[in-house]
């Protein structure tokens, strides 16, 4: 855990992308996604986690026709195209 000042600074949460294999959309966000997390400092690093909807019938159900979907603390952040401000709000949020 990184510390600032003495204190201890709490690790970002966990990023959750949504996609669908063969999709374009999807593999474009994933690689501005990879720039994003890469031009931030290590004090500032999050991990990211990618899921194919096809393999759970509720994330079919759910994101089938909104992939690329990224999601934090269990709440959509964007969906089709990399909103980097949307993402850098939730990454600071609880």
């Amino acid at each position: 855990m990184a510390t600032e000042a003495g204190r201890a600074i709490p690790p970002l949460p966990p990023v959750a992308v949504f996609v669908r294999d063969g999709c374009h959309l999807c593999e474009q966000l994933l690689a501005e996604l990879e720039t994003f997390r890469a031009g931030r400092s290590p004090d500032a690093a999050f991990t990211v986690s990618v899921h194919d909807i096809e393999d759970r019938e509720d994330w079919l159900a759910h994101y089938t026709a909104h992939v690329p979907v990224v999601v934090v603390n269990d709440e959509e952040v964007c969906h089709y195209f990399l909103d980097t401000d949307a993402l850098e709000e939730a990454l600071s949020c609880p």
